[in-house]
């Protein structure tokens, strides 16, 4: 039987096994051959570790000197390696190949399942050997761990047996040791590099943590679940470091001013390490690029979220320049209610008209903000978010304050081409922070769509709505205001509120039907006030905004 085993001659081994049935004692046998070789491969490893104690690789105190000898190291792994590879491998086969014969056979006695219990008995002789050889072995085993589990895994791996699965009970001490140095060896450096308070870490600091990075990374490779749980380590790694460069950040109200001609100290520390998270972010994205097609299978989602979150943090720094840059836009376009020409503006006679001095202003600070306080992040896609943010927020408050715009008397033919002309130069100032503001969707096209709306007559611009357009019912009935005498009061007018304080409430209140009531109300006072002056007539504008309300209540019922 022993010879058909060897050859795998399913013939020879049917035929013997066959007369041990007959016999009554197969199951003796195959317990025999079980514990015939499990002894060989405990006594394969046994001799891989006895180099361990020869003269040869003896220090000269007598004691084994792993950390010095890399001949010690080197024999070490060549002999377990071999042991793995050939000696252990060709046992479990041999068990594979009885295992597939008996199963051929139909054969149904006691120890059917002799590859299973093979594997389970190897499992616990691999981990006794390694745990008992000595300190030195076992140091330089925690030390070599993906080696250690390599020579383990590729047994399973190569034949491919479902009774030969991996089991990671084995190796648990070694691994678990392995793994708390690996983090040791993450984090220690990471921690120094922000060891002063007012540090910023140097590209040479970041390409040391990434190195480490990247050594833990590609032996762990080898094994899904080892790579998982050093993707975790590494996700540790990447969440110290966010944490150490939110440390260090400056978040004094001088951080976010946006009022000076150059960025201040802590603006540019801020900016500094920024650009380090970035770099870190980027070299760990390089590294992954690189090994793609061995990550294809890989468990690294604990560290792909933690890259993930360093963007998030790169946008909490650039935060507090947009809120102050958002604020000193929107200080800017109230001033349009300041200007007093809207009234009285004639339409040019050629097809040039100019800008207002309060878009002019806006203009200049929109360029002067980024170019100062916005373009040397280093993120682009982070910074293009945040920048869309501003030019969101800055169409959103320009379109707002040009409908709610009120001089004493109906804006001019000429003062709404002054205010498209106004449009449009916003449009392009806006590039500044996004070349591509077509990218922008929705906000972009209310902002084409206002500037096309802006010069209509009352009439076109009621005429030009369509249920579900870009434009919604608020703005047209706000813009109709415009056009009416000073009796019919807008919806602030109407409340006692300054144009900020109406600004404010937009903002809480994103509601079309809150704005259309709030405009209702503006409306049922105007024509209370007409009743009660006994006027024979309303202003011209308002049948058509009370029809165009009445409508859109209706269609939204």
């Amino acid at each position: 039987m022993n010879q058909g085993i060897i050859n795998e001659n399913i013939a020879q081994t049917a035929s013997a096994l066959q007369i041990f049935i007959n016999l009554g004692s197969v199951n003796k046998i195959l317990d025999n051959f079980m514990d015939s070789s499990l002894l060989e491969c405990k006594q394969s490893i046994e001799c891989a570790f006895e180099i361990a104690t020869s003269n040869k690789f003896k220090s000269n105190t007598g004691r084994v000197s792993l950390t010095t000898s890399q001949g010690f190291r080197n024999k070490i792994w060549t002999e377990l390696e071999k042991a793995f590879s050939e000696d252990i491998h060709q046992q479990c086969r041999r068990v594979k190949f009885l295992q597939t014969t008996l199963i051929n056979m139909n054969f149904h006695g006691a120890e059917i399942d002799i590859a299973e219990k093979f594997w389970e008995s190897l499992g616990i002789i691999i981990k006794t050997q390694i745990e008992n050889a000595h300190s030195s072995i076992q140091q330089m085993l925690e030390e070599d761990y993906p080696k250690l589990l390599r020579c383990y895994f590729d047994i399973s791996k190569k034949l491919n047996y479902e009774h030969f699965s991996l089991n990671h009970t084995v190796l648990d001490k070694f691994e678990t040791a392995y793994l708390s140095k690996s983090l040791t060896a993450l984090l220690e450096p990471t921690q120094a590099m922000f060891a002063s308070e007012s540090c910023v870490p140097s590209h040479d600091d970041i390409d040391k943590i990434v190195r480490i990075i990247s050594s833990n990374l590609s032996v762990a490779l080898i094994e899904e679940n080892l790579c998982d749980k050093i993707s975790r380590n590494i996700s540790k790694c990447i969440k110290m470091f966010a944490v150490k460069t939110e440390q260090q950040l400056d978040t004094s109200p001088e951080s976010a001013q946006v009022i000076g001609g150059t960025a201040n100290v802590g603006q540019q520390k801020n900016v500094h390490l920024a650009n380090r998270l970035h770099y870190f972010q980027t070299q760990i994205h390089r590294i992954l690029f690189n090994m793609k097609e061995s990550l294809l299978n890989a468990k690294i989602e604990f560290m792909t979220d933690a890259l993930n979150s360093l963007d998030i943090l790169s946008g909490a720094i650039i935060q507090p320049l947009v809120v102050s840059i958002n604020s000193t836009i929107e200080t800017i376009i109230v001033t349009i209610h300041l200007e007093t020409d809207w009234t009285r503006l004639q339409v040019p006679n050629n097809k040039h008209v100019s800008s207002s001095p309060y878009m002019k202003e806006l203009t200049q600070f929109i360029s002067r903000a980024f170019n100062t306080y916005l373009s040397h992040f280093e993120n682009k896609d982070v910074l293009l978010a945040k920048c869309s943010e501003i030019a969101v927020r800055c169409i959103e408050l320009f379109i707002r304050h040009t409908i709610l715009l009120r001089p004493n008397s109906p804006i001019s033919q000429g003062g709404r081409q002054r205010l498209k002309a106004d449009y449009t130069h916003l449009e392009t100032s806006l590039k500044v922070l996004c070349p591509n503001i077509s990218d922008l969707g929705k906000p972009y096209k209310l902002l084409k769509s206002m500037s096309s709306l802006i010069i209509m007559s009352p009439e076109e611009i009621i005429n030009s709505y369509s249920e579900g357009s870009i434009v919604p019912p608020s703005h047209i009935l706000l813009l109709l205001f415009s056009f009416a005498g000073a009796e019919l009061a807008s919806p602030h007018q109407n409340t006692g509120w300054s144009v900020q304080k109406l600004s404010i409430w937009l903002d809480e209140h994103q509601s079309e039907f809150e704005k259309l009531d709030l405009i209702a109300g503006a409306l049922q006072r105007y024509e209370s006030l007409i009743r009660q002056k006994n006027c024979a007539n309303y202003d011209l504008v308002y049948p058509l905004m009370s029809q165009f309300l009445e409508k859109v209540i209706n269609n939204n019922k």
